[in-house]
């Protein structure tokens, strides 16, 4: 079944932990939204995205800060926020001497 035609996707209350990476094949989704679920990370290729303009995350696990989840509308800032988490996850691999600080 080919879903990429797909604009909008509502998952909230699903009891999900994690998405697969493949999400990022839905690529004309223009609303996600994940709310009430019990995730604790997301994948990197959500990113890719292009015309997501509503994004629920609220109500999660996530390590963001719950007010950058508050304006499903501000997307940027939350694929900023996903980024960033990468980001920190790389920081603190092991043998990266930034790691201890």
């Amino acid at each position: 079944m080919n879903l990429t035609n797909l604009t909008s996707l509502d998952l909230r209350c699903n009891k999900l932990t994690s998405l697969p990476q493949e999400i990022a094949k839905l690529t004309n989704l223009t609303r996600l939204i994940l709310r009430f679920n019990q995730l604790t990370s997301l994948p990197q290729e959500i990113t890719k995205l292009a015309f997501l303009a509503y994004f629920d995350l609220q109500d999660n696990q996530l390590p963001i800060p719950p007010e950058t989840l508050d304006d499903p509308s501000d997307v940027k800032t939350i694929f900023a926020a996903i980024a960033g988490l990468k980001s920190e996850e790389r920081l603190n691999q092991e043998g990266n001497p930034l790691a201890a600080m």
